[in-house]
Parts: C-alpha cells; structure tokens; sequence
C-alpha cells in the first residue's frame, strides 16, 4: 500500500517507508519482524511499541531489538530507557502516526476506540 501513489496520496503521504512513523502493537514474531523491517529496511521510525503488560513511547524512535532485549531481562517492556510508559497497551493504538501494525490480539480496533485511532 505504500508503494501506490493514488492511495498515498488521498493520505497526504509520500510514496514508501521512508520517514515514517510506525506504531507495533505485539512483539511476538508478526509485531518484532514487521518493526525490524520498517526499521532497518524501510528507514521508518517506530514511535510506540505495545504488549500486554503496557506501552512504551518515543517520538525520536524504538528499536525492536533493544526493546526485546530489555523485555527479555526485565520481563517487561515498561521502563525501557528514553521511553515513556503509557497508562494502557490500548492508548498506543490511539497515537498520531502514519502506520498502525495491529500484530498480536485480535479486535483490538473496534466501536469503542476506532475513532480514536489516528493512523493515517
């Protein structure tokens, strides 16, 4: 979808990754890969990463793999270093970003919250 200029277009966005911002929520195989591809080879920034025991923030940029790597160690992702803990997983799916990676529990965008969601 990225690569279609039409729809890229009515989004006011320009064509590619490059430069965009990304919110992942799960960090399982689907969420880590899909941050690690943006990431490294599409030259998005991942603003927000979000688990079942919280979310983490930072608008200069998470990596996924310093991100695990602390989860690993601590257990959780809370706490991560340059990031802020926000209050609920769900409240990063309601950040201002140009892509939302919904990659772990299902109906997580639903009635009560699609409005609030504002992913390009």
């Amino acid at each position: 979808v990225c690569n279609m200029p039409d729809v890229m277009a009515k989004l006011g966005l320009s064509v590619g990754t490059e430069g965009k911002t990304v919110v992942v929520q799960g960090l399982g195989n689907v969420g880590y890969h899909s941050a690690k591809f943006f990431r490294e080879r599409g030259g998005s920034k991942i603003v927000a990463i979000a688990e079942y025991e919280g979310a983490i923030y930072n608008a200069d940029g998470l990596n996924e793999d310093e991100v695990f790597q602390h989860r690993k160690a601590t257990g959780s992702i809370l706490n991560f270093p340059g990031a802020t803990n926000l209050a609920k997983s769900s409240d990063a799916l309601e950040l201002p970003c140009d892509i939302l990676i919904p990659a772990a529990l299902e109906n997580v965008i639903n009635g009560e919250n699609a409005e609030r969601v504002q992913a390009k």
